[in-house]
């Protein structure tokens, strides 16, 4: 991620000498760098009482005019007024704040993307027939598109042949920029059916955000 942001200050009162260039000396932090960077913003001319600063972001670390800052984060730019009106003393003073979010390039259903299932035995050799007691390894695979950390829930349902709920279990974890990881659950049926395992990517228990479209596989125990 390499965007950029520009924050800007409309307050005349900061323009103390109309004869040159003002500046106000800015905050700047997200969720992912609390202790943020200092930007100046400058004022666009020696009168306007209009300040500009511009700043970049980074999923990387903060320095200089760049803030870490990852796909979700709120972002909050604070300065600290002491020009305040009456009824207001020249000794007082208080910080003026403004958010932002830092938006996703991809919609949260394509931000993991999902291959079909893989179904072997408990010796993670591939099987195509299945029977009652007998363990099957479902091993899915993830992809995160993102350029930066992701975290996921993947979950795998099984129903049988009346729409009941068998079994639902869940994996949790983080993927990392763009990277590819293998996702294994065990499952042993006891009766003889017909079978639906799907499969569902969120982003957390709390949110429950989809993170992509979920997939259905049959599997017919004999």
């Amino acid at each position: 991620m390499h965007d950029s942001i520009q924050i800007r200050i409309i307050d005349f009162d900061m323009n103390l000498n109309p004869e040159i260039i003002n500046t106000v000396l800015v905050e700047v932090f997200s969720d992912s760098d609390v202790g943020g960077i200092q930007v100046i913003a400058m004022e666009t001319s020696e009168r306007s009482g209009d300040f500009i600063a511009n700043i970049s972001l980074s999923t990387s670390t903060s320095s200089g005019n760049r803030l870490y800052a990852i796909p979700g984060d709120t972002i909050t730019a604070k300065y600290n007024d002491h020009t305040l009106p009456k009824p207001f003393s020249k000794s007082d003073s208080q910080y003026i704040e403004i958010f932002t979010t830092v938006d996703y390039h991809i919609s949260p259903i394509n931000r993991i993307q999902v291959s079909p299932v893989f179904l072997a035995n408990g010796f993670s050799n591939p099987v195509t027939s299945f029977f009652p007691n007998t363990q099957i390894q479902i091993v899915g695979t993830i992809e995160n598109q993102m350029n930066s950390d992701q975290d996921f829930i993947y979950f795998f349902q099984i129903k049988n042949s009346n729409g009941t709920i068998i079994s639902l279990s869940w994996i949790q974890g983080q993927l990392s920029p763009n990277q590819i990881l293998d996702i294994s659950q065990s499952w042993i049926p006891e009766n003889s059916d017909t079978y639906i395992l799907e499969t569902y990517v969120w982003n957390s228990l709390n949110n429950l955000t989809p993170m992509s479209p979920f997939t259905s596989t049959i599997i017919t125990v004999e």
